[in-house]
């Protein structure tokens, strides 16, 4: 299984209320999209649409989930280490 991140910029409408006529106007925006590919077999091939919020979300998980991997083999090596010392 692979993954592959695509970015990159798109102009998407969104309505804005005018404090000043009270009314609703379209406005083009332009916002981050992000994708997610996964692939399988080399022939199956998933394609994830991600809102922008949704990609603030996974980055910070994935940002918490790898420094806790990162730091339990650490402490597995650094352990590793003492005892290779101690004998």
């Amino acid at each position: 299984m692979a993954a592959f991140l695509k970015t990159e910029t798109i102009q998407r409408k969104v309505s804005f209320k005018n404090p000043k006529t009270q009314k609703y106007e379209n406005k083009s925006v332009l916002v981050p999209a992000f994708g997610l590919s996964l692939v399988r077999n080399g022939n199956q091939v998933y394609k994830i649409p991600l809102d922008p919020g949704e990609v603030i979300m996974l980055k910070t998980f994935l940002q918490l989930a790898l420094t806790k991997l990162f730091e339990s083999r650490l402490k597995k090596q650094q352990e590793y280490q003492a005892n290779k010392k101690a004998e």
